[in-house]
Parts: C-alpha cells; sequence; structure tokens
C-alpha cells in the first residue's frame, strides 16, 4: 500500500528501465524515447540504486534483466501501458473539446460537408474541425457538438435551434444500365419484374414508395420486388450499380445526375420539406463556437441557394 510521503521512483526512470527491458538494448531504448544513450543508462542506475538491486545483466550481445529485473518489470510495465492509454484517450478528449465538432448523417456528409468542408476551414483558420458521421438523430447524440447537420427537422429536445437551410425533392432514379425505362407513372412499371429501392430506419419516417405512390396518386406497387436499406449510401451505390430503382432525394444525386450515373425515372416527384436543416445546440448560442456556428449555417445556406 502506498504510504503518504514513501520517496519513489521518477517516472522518467521507469520508462527507461520499461524500454530497455522490451528491446534489451540501452541504444535502442534511448533511440525510441529520443534521448541519449548516457542518459538511459544514468536513470536505470539511478533506479537500481533506489531499490539496491541490480536491474539488468550485460551479455556480449544484449542486456538480459536479473530476477529482480523481472518482478519489476512485470510489475511496471502493465502499469505504464494502462497509464499512457488514459494519457492517450485524456488528449484526444481535450483535442474533442477544443475542437469546433460539426455532426452529420451520411448521406449530407456525402455529398454537403464533403463539398464544403475545405472551403470551411479556409474560412474560418483559426478552428480546428472534427467531423462526426452518424446515422444517429442530433438529439440522441450523447456527445458535444458544436453544430449539426440533417435531413429533415426531426423535432424531439428542445436542446437545439432548428433552421432550415433548404428543402428538397424525393426522385425515382436508375443506372443508365438499367433494362426497363418505363416510369412509376405508367400501368406497366408494376406489371414487370422491377426491383425497387427505399430507405428504412427503425422510428424514422422517411420518404417512402408508399407515401410517394400516395403524393403522385398511382396504385401502391403490388409485383415489384421492394428492397429497404437501413443505410442510404448503400442504397445509392445499389442503385449507380444498375440493381433496382431507387427512391433518392435530389440534392444527394445531384452531382450522380450531373455526371450521367444516375437518371430520372418518369416525371413523378414529391416535396420532402427542411431538406436540410441546421442544428444549433442552445447552450452555446452566446459563444464563440456559437456565433461561428451561425457563420457558418448563413455560409452554407447561400452557397446551396446559389447552386
Amino acid at each position: 500500500m502506498f504510504v503518504p510521503g514513501t520517496r519513489l521512483p521518477s517516472l522518467n526512470s521507469l520508462k527507461a528501465f520499461v524500454a530497455t527491458a522490451r528491446l534489451r538494448s540501452f541504444t535502442r531504448a534511448a533511440e525510441a524515447m529520443h534521448l541519449t544513450q548516457p542518459a538511459v543508462s544514468r536513470q536505470i542506475r539511478e533506479l537500481a540504486n533506489g531499490l539496491n538491486t541490480e536491474l539488468f545483466i550485460r551479455g556480449k550481445y544484449d542486456i538480459q534483466l536479473t530476477p529482480e529485473g523481472e518482478t519489476l518489470y512485470e510489475l511496471v510495465g502493465p502499469f505504464l501501458d494502462q497509464f499512457s492509454r488514459i494519457y492517450c484517450q485524456n488528449l484526444e478528449a481535450d483535442k474533442v473539446r477544443e475542437s469546433f465538432v460539426i455532426f452529420t448523417d451520411p448521406s449530407l456528409t456525402n455529398w454537403l460537408l464533403s463539398k464544403f468542408v475545405s472551403d470551411i476551414k479556409k474560412r474560418w483558420p483559426d478552428n480546428e474541425f472534427q467531423l462526426i458521421s452518424s446515422e444517429s438523430l442530433v438529439a440522441e447524440y450523447q456527445y458535444p457538438i458544436d453544430l449539426a447537420f440533417q435531413g429533415h427537422n426531426w423535432g424531439g429536445k428542445s436542446d437545439y435551434e432548428v433552421i432550415t437551410i433548404c428543402d428538397d425533392r424525393i426522385l425515382s432514379v436508375i443506372a443508365p444500365s438499367y433494362p426497363y425505362r418505363v416510369g412509376p407513372e405508367e400501368p406497366e412499371f408494376d406489371r414487370v419484374e422491377t426491383t425497387i429501392f427505399e430507405l428504412e430506419i427503425p422510428n424514422r419516417a422517411w420518404g417512402n414508395w408508399d407515401t410517394f405512390c400516395l403524393h403522385n396518386n398511382l396504385p401502391f406497387l403490388s409485383s415489384c420486388t421492394k428492397v429497404s436499406f437501413s443505410n442510404y449510401i448503400n442504397l445509392i451505390n445499389a442503385t449507380k450499380s444498375g440493381h433496382g430503382v431507387g427512391l433518392v432525394w435530389e440534392r444527394s444525386i445531384a452531382q450522380e445526375l450531373k455526371d450521367g450515373q444516375l437518371m430520372s425515372l418518369g416525371c413523378c416527384q414529391a416535396p420532402w420539406p427542411h431538406g436540410v436543416c441546421a442544428y444549433l445546440p442552445n447552450r452555446s448560442k452566446t459563444t464563440k463556437k456559437g456565433k461561428i456556428a451561425r457563420e457558418i449555417v448563413e455560409w452554407v445556406a447561400d452557397t446551396l441557394s446559389n447552386d
């Protein structure tokens, strides 16, 4: 048991001892610690003198631990490993607290933040930005964030001010290689062997084929093979690969439409209000980060309106 007032070895001497024990060389230990070999030897000598025992035996080509050194290593090695892990974790936590954390869902990360992140860093160069992409709702995410972008206003807790940046539309799209070009508004659409894709996440009212047909006064699709995805990026990739007809948000696949990787199928569409929403934490409204968050939201909104 530790007794207050007991003189203990220095942390540096223990680090030098563990490095030397693992590398079996004073020279290699010194290189690993970015010290000189005499400095490492001196620290280990002071440690051995303080313990009144020898820790290493010098061989012709390397060094070996004495029995007392083995005992010390079995105690100190795991301790320093655990201490190092905790220290690094705390450093990362401090880095997160100091960073400006932007949260998005994967679909917006793919087409919104990936498009704007370099400009955001240039416009606000004094900040270190950390980007987090998650399927979770903003209100359900357990760690602090400084700004969030999500598709749609999901309501929930009042910890955030929600600002609608732009609306969106739901379209049915296919890859150019997909064999059927009949749109959902045509009776033949439900008669051929059509595979249709939609996004389905529990407790999230995403636009699906039933609501899409209802909005466009179309009969429900009873003969099509429906495939539900829990990941929107996977849905888009499956559609681009020509495996089926995807129900997607227009802004998220604007580049694919422009490049010809995807094409709109038929003329039906459905509005998706609050297509991109910004979530600003109420706790930081009057802080420097709160001001930056609002500036970023205004800049993103202006940029999207000019696209």
